[in-house]
């Protein structure tokens, strides 16, 4: 049994049960006492762990809301924020509320995560594509827009949001250009004789891996866009996946976040990734802000005993996320430090 994903990619960290380094930072939690980070965080799971394990390494968590942050005269080292980066696109006086956050934080010198310029590319997934491309990162090949008939088989879904109807269009096929439209990446993985439909879920703490979980569904279903709650409930089918895909590739997924960070900023991610069939590639589909598993927790629950990892289902999560944010939260303020002098 590997149990804990941090058996696999533990990318360091600053305390033990022998030794903590003592940092005495304060970090802010700008969002979750006015509800702003719903569908991003499961706060009653992820927040408690997350700050035991931050006091445990000599960091202390404020909670403001975004109103109290903007105006408080205390200085933070870092203010997370929470929001949805789709919702507050979409919401004009709460997207201004963020700027305003962010401007706050720039005057008492506090490093900002997930920022609103991070959220505005993000929340967008044509944006997303031609951003992590020109950063060297493998992704399905995009259709410009000026083309109106699919070129090859295209994979269709809507630009901005989540769990969307999506079409899959043989060549030919007229196109949509307000739709995210780009080749069919060829994601299924035999399991006894049965196709299924494969993503991977990564997490990541700025350029850290923190977990990795695989998501499939049949393809006779029809579908091949894989969502938390359409994921098969089968131990040997998820645990046959994760070795045959997830294991050997440990190492080049922790190289995807690292390039994936060096392109977007400090954030805590949910990366989707797309492993495709005939080949070890590794493709980026996309990215948004995300701390635990959300709706796939409860899902697979009923699973937990049986999975060969489980690290998304107990506050093994939140603890190595804490450590990962932690280890990249000091990289980011010796930067910063270093630029100032």
């Amino acid at each position: 049994m590997l149990n804990d994903f941090q058996s696999h990619v533990r990318g360091g960290t600053l305390g033990s049960k022998n030794k903590v380094m003592q940092l005495g930072l304060s970090i802010a939690v700008v969002g979750a006492v006015d509800g702003k980070g719903r569908g991003k965080m499961t706060y009653d799971y992820f927040l408690p762990p997350f700050e035991r394990t931050l006091a445990a390494l000599d960091c202390k968590v404020r909670h403001y809301s975004y109103g109290e942050f903007i105006f408080s005269r205390h200085r933070d080292d870092a203010a997370i924020l929470l929001y949805s980066e789709v919702r507050s696109q979409k919401n004009p006086a709460f997207l201004q509320t963020i700027e305003d956050a962010e401007v706050a934080a720039r005057a008492r010198n506090t490093l900002l995560v997930n920022a609103p310029a991070i959220g505005r590319l993000i929340a967008d997934k044509s944006s997303t594509n031609g951003v992590l491309a020109a950063g060297g990162i493998d992704v399905p090949v995009r259709v410009p827009t000026a083309t109106l008939h699919a070129p090859f088989k295209v994979f269709s879904n809507e630009n901005i949001g989540s769990s969307a109807p999506v079409q899959v269009l043989d060549p030919g096929a007229p196109l949509d250009a307000s739709r995210y439209n780009t080749e069919w990446i060829d994601t299924r993985h035999d399991h006894n004789g049965r196709l299924y439909y494969v993503s991977l879920r990564v997490m990541a703490a700025g350029s850290q891996c923190v977990s990795v979980w695989v998501r499939m569904r049949p393809v006779e279903d029809g579908n091949p866009a894989v969502h938390n709650t359409d994921t098969t409930l089968d131990a040997s089918l998820w645990n046959s996946l994760y070795r045959r895909i997830v294991v050997p590739q440990l190492g080049a997924i922790q190289n995807l976040c690292e390039k994936i960070a060096n392109v977007l900023g400090l954030g805590f991610f949910s990366h989707d990734i797309l492993p495709e069939q005939h080949s070890s590639r590794l493709l980026v589909c996309e990215t948004g802000f995300k701390f635990d598993a959300g709706a796939y927790r409860p899902h697979l629950m009923p699973l937990f005993r049986q999975l060969i990892v489980n690290d998304f289902l107990s506050d093994s999560l939140p603890k190595r996320s804490a450590e990962c944010f932690v280890n990249e939260l000091v990289k980011h303020l010796n930067k910063a430090r270093q630029e100032r002098r």
